[in-house]
């Protein structure tokens, strides 16, 4: 007995690439910093944080600074503070969440 197995002889199969593939890019699993091919983010829309009362009672001023990490439309979707003045931070981190980067590639 001849014959192919589950096949007709000289038939097409589907599913068979004959052609050379071409390799995925990889996709990042975490955050990528700037640097390298990675762009710094062009920031679209700046919400300012409300001073808040006790800080302006007692004049305190201050630099907050936070990283943050933004999603591929550009969102702030995670945000920690570095450094600052403790009455300021909380004011900082609430404006910066709602911050607006253009998308990123």
């Amino acid at each position: 007995m001849g014959g192919v197995i589950g096949g007709v002889i000289g038939g097409v199969s589907t599913g068979v690439q004959t052609g050379p593939i071409a390799p995925k890019e990889a996709k990042p699993k975490g955050p990528v910093r700037v640097g390298g091919r990675v762009k710094e983010p062009r920031l679209i829309n700046r919400v300012e944080p409300a001073y808040p009362p006790l800080a302006r009672q007692t004049h305190m001023e201050g630099t907050v600074l936070i990283e943050a990490v933004l999603d591929e439309q550009g969102n702030v979707v995670e945000a920690k503070v570095v450094s600052g003045p403790p009455l300021l931070i909380q004011a900082a981190m609430d404006a910066v969440r709602r911050w607006k980067y253009e998308p990123t590639y």
